[in-house]
């Protein structure tokens, strides 16, 4: 049988998929997803879902849109989505457990105490988002078709603002920088009396707080205290349900008494 010309591979590609393709052409791709080169990124968690593959397999998946940097390798990366998905099945490689294991850590990076965690209560952070952007780094690698991202920590003090200042910071003339010389130095030379003293939480103190970084935040009961490791832990008043080792920062206002 004679070689098909390359031509004629196309005429045969026109046949079989031209009904869709009509449609398809039209089409943007809504998450970019395999569009990033290799790299680590600060991207913002855009979205949780979780559900069922075609296969009847659970998953949970994490959707992450880049902010920085805008351009990696001549490529516009600001804006692509990658994401991080677990699917619960076991492989030759990894049983169900350790699957669950590695969404619980990767639940951690982003802040969330898990360890008495409900799943359901995972939607809050999904729900958070919008008022409270969580930033993270994420590391990106291409492999076999497939791009593969992976949580490397929260971004705490992220301000993706700042980045557009940085130009305007750099330009500041030599005059301003005088001035915020001669500010800082007063700073120092000012006595230090007046600072406040160290949050240190006790005992049966009520402050506001939720395990999961960003949600609404419900009264709870601090009933230990630990000044070494300076964490607490607490007891949720509307189910008495107890967190613990959790650190004094990520504690909310006090419990106003009514």
């Amino acid at each position: 049988m004679a070689k098909k010309k390359a031509a004629d591979g196309f005429d045969f590609l026109k046949k079989k998929i031209q009904k869709h393709w009509d449609k398809s052409r039209k089409k943007k791709d809504p998450f970019k997803s395999f569009e990033a080169p290799d790299g680590v990124y600060i991207a913002r968690l855009a979205s949780v879902k979780a559900g069922a593959t075609k296969n009847d397999d659970a998953y949970l998946s994490f959707q992450f849109i880049i902010n920085s940097p805008s351009e990696v390798e001549d490529v516009h990366t600001q804006g692509l989505r990658p994401s991080v998905m677990h699917v619960f099945k076991a492989s030759a490689k990894m049983s169900e457990e350790d699957k669950v294991d590695r969404a619980v850590f990767d639940l951690q990076k982003l802040g969330v105490e898990t360890d008495e965690l409900d799943l359901v209560e995972i939607k809050e952070l999904a729900g958070s988002l919008k008022s409270n952007p969580v930033y993270v780094s994420l590391k990106v690698v291409n492999r076999d078709g497939y791009c593969n991202a992976n949580i490397l920590g929260l971004k705490k003090d992220y301000d993706p603002d700042e980045e557009d200042d940085l130009d305007e910071v750099e330009d500041e003339d030599d005059e301003d920088n005088e001035e915020t010389e001669n500010e800082s130095e007063d700073e120092d030379n000012e006595e230090t009396e007046d600072e406040d003293e160290e949050f240190v939480p006790e005992k049966k103190e009520e402050y506001m707080f939720s395990p999961v970084t960003g949600a609404k935040q419900k009264p709870c009961r601090v009933v230990s205290v630990s000044t070494r490791k300076k964490t607490v832990s607490v007891k949720r008043l509307h189910d008495n349900k107890i967190f613990k080792d959790i650190t004094w920062s990520k504690l909310g206002d006090p419990v106003e008494e009514e």
